[in-house]
Formats: structure tokens, sequence, C-alpha cells
């Protein structure tokens, strides 16, 4: 009776601790009938107890017979590269629902060849609510959910001793140091993972598209002796995370070369049209027009910007009326429900 009962007890706790199905448990639970955590001799032992959890818990992971549903509790991560678009679909018109695409890079000078997963165009399902507020999510970053805030926190110089090296800049300290009017609360602070952030940069911004920027920011080209990367919490988006939002046809003169991504003002006549063949509004990080990303560039005393037509630049890291929204990337075992939509954001339920 006592090894029933425990078996009962395991049975609630693979449910509830594993997040795994009904059936699954009962599945698992009989499948590890011949388990010897019999305790009817010498009473419940934690030991014997957490012994038999831990056998179920690697049948759980391994076991799913002919008739049964078996489930998987997902990380935040999973569940949406689960539901983005097949990675055979490189046309955002023909793949548009929402959700992100599939990206592939080759080995930079700082890192090896990767894929990753991120939303373009200028309506995906990529909100969510994080630390009380609206954000959105710029895709699934070397297995990590990167998460951007939606509104600007203000216009705040990038380095108010105009040395354009990130990881002593002023703004860098403002925003992972609490010492500005914004500060991540305790709570989400915890759901940040620290990272690393490359800092390599280019010397222009001419006919560079998004996969150039990509590399460049990889690279190992900087001003003087600043360091190639930065391990921290909060950052600035990069260049290539804006120019990618154009990728896959959304806008191949913004994704092709960045510092022709311009939104020009409508010709003069009876028929008003964008004179430019770009429309930086395609992209969803457009949204606040001349924003800092986190990029220096290889001279002194300047990073990379986006301006408010939507073309990327440079500008002095000192001035003061680029806006900042900071960006972080969630700890891999978080767990989100919701959609993303605007109507029903995703939502940080736990951890796994």
């Amino acid at each position: 009776m006592k090894k029933q009962k425990t078996k009962l007890i395991l049975l609630i706790a693979l449910v509830f601790l594993l997040g795994v199905s009904t059936t699954y448990a009962v599945t698992t639970l009989y499948e590890a009938s011949e388990v010897g955590y019999d305790n009817s001799s010498s009473g419940t032992s934690e030991t014997e107890v957490q012994g038999a959890l831990d056998e179920l818990y690697e049948l759980s992971k391994t076991h799913c017979p002919d008739g049964y549903i078996c489930t998987k509790k997902l990380t935040g991560a999973e569940m949406l590269i689960e539901k983005a678009n097949d990675a055979s679909i490189t046309d955002y018109h023909a793949g548009n629902k929402g959700e992100m695409y599939t990206f592939t890079h080759e080995a930079t000078e700082q890192t090896g060849a990767l894929t990753d997963y991120r939303y373009i165009g200028n309506q995906p399902n990529n909100y969510i609510t994080f630390d009380n507020e609206t954000w959105r999510i710029i895709g699934v970053i070397e297995g990590r959910i990167k998460i951007i805030r939606d509104e600007a926190i203000g216009g705040i110089a990038w380095d108010s001793e105009e040395v354009n090296d990130w990881s002593t800049a002023s703004l860098q300290q403002t925003l992972n140091n609490g010492t500005g009017s914004w500060t991540l609360s305790e709570e989400a602070s915890n759901q940040v993972e620290i990272v690393t952030w490359y800092l390599g940069g280019s010397s222009t911004s001419k006919g560079l598209s998004g996969e150039d920027y990509y590399a460049f920011e990889r690279g190992i080209t900087v001003y003087g002796e600043n360091p190639t990367r930065w391990g921290g919490k909060v950052g600035l988006m990069y260049p290539s995370d804006y120019i990618y939002t154009y990728a896959y046809g959304v806008d191949d003169t913004c994704y092709n070369d960045g510092s022709q991504c311009v939104e020009e003002s409508p010709e003069p006549g009876p028929i008003s049209e964008p004179s430019s063949k770009s429309l930086p509004s395609n992209g969803w990080l457009y949204e606040y027009g001349q924003q800092w990303t986190i990029s220096a560039r290889s001279h002194a005393g300047s990073a990379t910007c986006v301006y408010s037509d939507g073309n990327v630049g440079e500008d002095g890291v000192n001035f003061r009326w680029y806006a900042v929204r900071p960006t972080v990337h969630l700890r891999s075992d978080i767990v989100l429900s919701g959609s993303g939509t605007v109507e029903d954001p995703y939502i940080i339920t736990s951890n796994i």
C-alpha cells in the first residue's frame, strides 16, 4: 500500500512539476512500474522519492507509446520558433502571417555560422508585456528572446564625454546601473540574461546591407583600443536588427543599403506619391524615427544611428536628440503565454 501511495504522489508531482499532460504522466507511471523505490519497510524517504522522480522524468522525455498524446512544456523561445515560418519561405509576401522568419549567417570574426529568427515587416505579432511595459520582440537570437522597449525613454547622449566605447559609455551605465530616470525592476532584471554584445563597427554607412552590418558588428574593427565585445544586461538594438526588418522583399532598397532607406515627402501635384522607392515605415522598428544603436564607428567620437527619415548613418556620441530604446535578452528558460498581438501580448508566466 505504501508503494502505491508513493507512486500516486509521484504521479501528482510529475503532472504539476513537469507540466506534462495527465495521459503522458499515467503512461510514464505505468512504464516505471519496475522502478524499485518501495518504502514499505523503511518508511517514506526523500531520497527514494527524489530518485523515483528522476527516473520518471527521464522516461517522460523519451517515451510516448502509440495511442497516447505526449506534451512537452516549451520555453518561450521554442514556442516562438515553432510558430515561425518554414525556413524555405524567403519571400515576405508569401509567408506573412505575423510570425518570425528564419535567417542563416555565415561565420564572422567573432562568431560561428548561426541561425536566428526575426520579426520583419510592419505588423508582426511581436508584442510582449515586460516589467509592466509594452516591449516588442526582435527575434530569437542565439537561443534567447531579444526584446526592445516599444517607447523610447527619451533623448540621451550615447556618451557625455564624446568617447565611442560602449563598455564605458555614459548611456550604458545609465541603462545598467539605474542612475537615470528609467531602470528595470528587480523582478524584470532577474528575467534578463547577461549576454555578449558585439562592438565591432564600420567606417561608413554607404552601401551596407543588413548582412553587411551583421558581419561588421561581430567583427574586430574598432576605434583605437576599444573592446570588440561587452558583457551585460541592457544594451541597444544593432543596426542590423533595424535593417533586417526590411528583408525578404519587405523593402529591398532599405535592406540592401540602409543609407538609402529614406522616407521622403510626397511630390506636389494632384497625385501624391512618395518620390523615393523606399518606405522605411514598412519596417516595425522605424516607429520612432531617429534613435541610437549600440554600434560605435571605427573612427573617433561617433556611433551608428537611425535618422528621423529612416536611413542609417552616424552622429557624435554626445548629441542628445536621439531616442533611446533599451534592449535586453530574456533568460533562455522563461515560458510565455499569449499570441503576441496588440490585444493579446505575450506575457512571461514562469521559468522552466
